[in-house]
């Protein structure tokens, strides 16, 4: 039998299909220390992980069977891709599944801001009412939406951006062909000229402060941050200092349970708008992204 290694939660419904498959020989181990899992992996020609168990090289070396890392998400900042492929282990994602889900919010929280949907709501449930807040409202219809990181994520949401009638520039570290009306620019034309911008990169040496004090003074005034990338992407205190200046009009950032408590500058900021990572919630996607990872391991072992 393949044994297979569930070191991440995964749902019930996935789980439950990963075991009614008879090559598969499922193990679910979450929560394992550092020396546990380095035990365990070399028991497994195939490991499972979401964005809490890391596998760098010294877990690695241990695996001494492992044919296939499979990662329940797109990022692949938490594994040793380098070392993995220097012993032929081989690395899938499943980029779609979470592609169109990180697109959709991604919107849901442009519109949010835009239409300043959240305070509206809060002032209204508080018994108040304050009109310069209800008017401040803007279109998206017309306005130039930029896209940092364009594959995946970026590319899904490009698509759904130009069905609103917007403009879409994008920019990203490869030259990119696409068949959608959408343009590629450097760095410095995107962030002089659009009026939202998303983030959807890893974290690694070339995007470490990738957005700074210097690019903040290259956006127009009034612009709609909204960061999906690691943290580390976006210099946070630079943000913040923008956000104090008046330069830019909103941002949204992801915040993990940890940093709710960490990071009280920013989320006490008006013009921040946090949200939970999105691997915390979304049931629906979760099952989707998660009966992916099935058909990933079936048809790598021919099953």
């Amino acid at each position: 039998m393949i044994r297979v290694l569930l070191a991440d939660k995964l749902t019930p419904k996935v789980v439950d299909s990963l075991k009614e498959i008879p090559e598969f020989d499922i193990i679910e181990k979450t929560g394992m220390n550092y020396k546990e899992l380095r035990e365990e992996i070399k028991n497994h020609e195939a490991v499972v992980i979401r964005n809490v168990t890391k596998l760098n090289k010294k877990i690695l070396e241990n695996a001494k069977n492992l044919k296939l890392i499979v990662k329940e998400s797109i990022g692949l900042d938490n594994l040793d891709i380098e070392f993995a492929r220097s012993k032929n282990i081989e690395i899938r994602n499943i980029p779609y599944s979470v592609s169109i889900k990180i697109a959709e919010h991604t919107l849901a929280l442009m519109f949010g801001i835009c239409k300043s949907i959240g305070p509206s709501y809060k002032i209204i449930k508080e018994h108040k009412w304050d009109m310069k807040l209800f008017s401040e409202g803007i279109e998206l219809f017309g306005k130039t939406a930029g896209i940092i990181g364009f594959e995946g994520v970026g590319r899904e949401l490009a698509k759904r951006e130009l069905v609103l009638g917007m403009r879409v520039l994008f920019y990203d570290f490869y030259n990119i062909k696409t068949h959608i009306d959408a343009k590629q620019a450097s760095l410095k034309e995107l962030l002089k000229t659009s009026d939202f911008i998303s983030i959807h990169l890893p974290l690694n040496d070339l995007t470490k402060n990738l957005i700074s004090t210097k690019e903040f003074e290259l956006m127009k005034n009034n612009v709609v941050l909204i960061n999906l990338a690691c943290a580390g992407v976006v210099d946070e205190h630079a943000l913040l200092e923008a956000l104090n200046e008046n330069k830019i009009k909103a941002a949204a950032i992801q915040i993990s349970k940890k940093e709710v408590s960490e990071k009280v500058d920013l989320i006490d900021n008006k013009k921040i708008f946090p949200f939970p990572f999105l691997n915390n919630f979304d049931f629906e996607n979760n099952e989707k992204v998660g009966l992916d990872v099935v058909s990933i391991l079936k048809d790598f072992f021919n099953v």
